[in-house]
């Protein structure tokens, strides 16, 4: 069984992250979405974890799982050495490059797909919704609707 993990912190999860999820549902046997302790925002791992799982319900070849620490020391905890990461733009490629490169010395045999961004969710961040939740501003065309009430609710956005 081929298997893959798509790592992030998901701060939040954004119909983007789901774009290339269901991408890589599609070549792989499994995906694991391994969802960082730590994040930006301050929202609680586990409400991050629990806004994935809804979010990604859908979807009979993924799940979710939270993982602490260096990713490549969780991908060999889990026999996994297959990594999936999202390109929207240049400066996802060169920081992605960079990345690729502590990982691939840290756990040699790890190996990496990197899936461009779709024409419709290629602008979308966590970083872009988080500001406009901060404004009160409709994000439900960029979170799916299944997680959205709970989006809105662990980012402070008026429900």
């Amino acid at each position: 069984m081929k298997k893959a993990v798509f790592a992030g912190t998901f701060d939040p999860f954004t119909l983007g992250h789901l774009s290339i999820l269901k991408r890589a549902a599609a070549m792989f046997d499994q995906v694991v979405l391994a969802v960082c302790e730590k994040s930006k925002s301050g929202v609680d791992a586990n409400r991050r974890l629990m806004i994935v799982k809804k979010s990604i319900a859908g979807i009979g070849n993924a799940k979710a799982e939270m993982f602490g620490g260096l990713l490549t020391d969780y991908m060999q905890a889990i026999k996994c050495s297959v990594l999936v990461r999202g390109l929207r733009n240049a400066t996802d490629f060169e920081y992605e490059k960079e990345l690729f490169a502590a990982y691939k010395s840290l756990y040699p045999d790890i190996e990496a797909y990197y899936l461009i961004a779709d024409g419709k969710t290629g602008f979308v961040s966590s970083s872009l919704v988080r500001e406009l939740l901060s404004y009160n501003a409709d994000v439900s065309a960029y979170i799916s609707k299944e997680a959205a009430a709970d989006i809105l609710a662990a980012y402070g956005a008026e429900v």
